[in-house]
């Protein structure tokens, strides 16, 4: 709640989406993580912020700062990330365009500055 204070001063819309969020990066099922890595669990909860929209604004910026604090504390270097393409991952989720697996490839991508993995690659050698 400090994090979208910080941008908008507004209050939570809604408290239940926003636990209902923030807890999705947890979640498993028969005893195996539903977001088994790192990058998926930020996508989860990038996501999850987005699309419940739990604040009554900044809920894109709220979610990849979240998400950005999430990949530091667990020892990530967010340090050079391409804000471009955090704005274009925050947009498509917004806009229903993306699923929660290609946002953990484009978080990676904007963060780690790597080229996205096609397994198509070996067919154009």
């Amino acid at each position: 709640m400090a994090i979208n204070r910080r941008f908008t001063g507004l209050a939570v819309r809604d408290i239940g989406l926003l636990a209902s969020a923030l807890g999705r990066p947890q979640a498993s099922a028969f005893g195996r993580d539903a977001y088994p890595d790192l990058w998926s669990k930020a996508a989860a909860l990038v996501h999850s912020v987005i699309r419940n929209y739990p604040f009554m604004e900044a809920n894109k910026r709220t979610s990849t700062v979240l998400a950005l604090n999430l990949l530091r504390v667990n020892g990530t270097d967010v340090d050079d990330v391409d804000t471009e393409a955090m704005l274009s991952i925050a947009v498509a989720v917004a806009n229903s365009d993306i699923d929660v697996d290609k946002i953990a490839v484009a978080l990676r991508v904007a963060v780690e500055r790597v080229e996205p993995f096609d397994p198509r690659w070996h067919l154009l050698a």
